[in-house]
């Protein structure tokens, strides 16, 4: 996944050439005062949904981004803030972006980017957050995956990322590791090294990568477990996340913090960084020929 941003000409909104995505360049206003407002999960559907009512930069179909469209532009390789202030032009400061749907129903919440270092999680959905609208002229893309089984069903593909996956969620780095015991590093090379279901071209994934397979409609385990066979966790013990490649650097331009890197955790769903010697778990991926 990447993003290649095009400022559309005299206008407020910035488009993606990758994702195809038109969004606002700042967040939505304040319908009182116009400035950039703050709103619970309700109140942020229903900005984007007057912005499309009074023909926003003439589109009348704006919307809140679905979760993987709002993670599409964090440049997870930078931070304060995770999305660039360039072209976009965000109030600056400490806050969550909505994005469209619930990540728990008890207590009610829904997933949350926070600007600043691009954590994905829940929020409250009676919290006050702000909310970027977006639009494509279709329903909110990036929810389902459209998968098939390969290699014996050792693999899954996923025909729109064209991406391959291992199925296995045991997580190891090898046979010998104890399973979820395991660095950032030691699983970089045990993918770099896979020789797996007629494959040597395996990888760690990115983050991005890794997020495109939480199933939103899902909780303990957030994955589809019908095509990745994920262990059930308990719900009062954390587990390791699966590492993804993605570095993280807590200023733009700077070296990476404590040597950290971002994990996802099919737990709940979330995206987080952690140091790299910390334990974690592996899931392998290679691109699609």
């Amino acid at each position: 996944m990447g993003t290649v941003f095009d400022p559309t000409t005299a206008s407020d909104t910035v488009f993606d050439s990758v994702t195809e995505l038109q969004w606002q360049r700042g967040v939505a206003p304040d319908p009182e005062t116009g400035k950039p407002g703050e709103f619970t999960w309700e109140e942020a559907k229903k900005a984007c949904e007057r912005l499309g009512l009074e023909g926003y930069e003439g589109y009348d179909d704006w919307r809140m981004p679905s979760r993987i469209e709002l993670v599409s532009i964090v440049d997870y390789e930078s931070a304060y803030p995770a999305i660039p202030d360039s072209p976009f032009n965000g109030p600056a400061g400490d806050y969550y972006l909505w994005s469209l749907r619930f990540a728990n129903p008890s207590p009610p919440e829904a997933w949350c980017v926070h600007v600043e270092d691009g954590n994905v999680g829940s929020c409250g959905i009676d919290e006050p957050h702000r909310v970027r609208c977006v639009r494509t002229g279709r329903p909110a893309s990036g929810e389902r995956c459209e998968y098939a089984f390969d290699m014996d069903r050792l693999t899954v593909i996923d025909e729109k990322t064209r991406l391959v996956w291992q199925r296995d969620g045991k997580g190891d780095c090898s046979d010998d590791d104890i399973e979820g015991n395991c660095s950032q590093s030691m699983a970089d090379t045990h993918c770099k090294n896979l020789d797996f279901a007629g494959s040597t071209s395996w990888r760690l994934p990115t983050v991005q990568e890794l997020q495109t397979i939480v199933d939103h409609s899902r909780h303990h385990p957030a994955i589809d477990r019908m095509w990745f066979p994920e262990p059930e966790p308990s719900r009062d013990v954390d587990v390791p996340g699966y590492w993804s490649s993605t570095v993280y650097f807590p200023r733009r331009n700077s070296a990476p913090a404590d040597r950290a890197a971002w994990s996802v955790s099919f737990r709940v769903g979330y995206a987080t960084n952690k140091s790299i010697e910390s334990d974690g778990r592996v899931r392998c991926v290679h691109d699609w020929p």
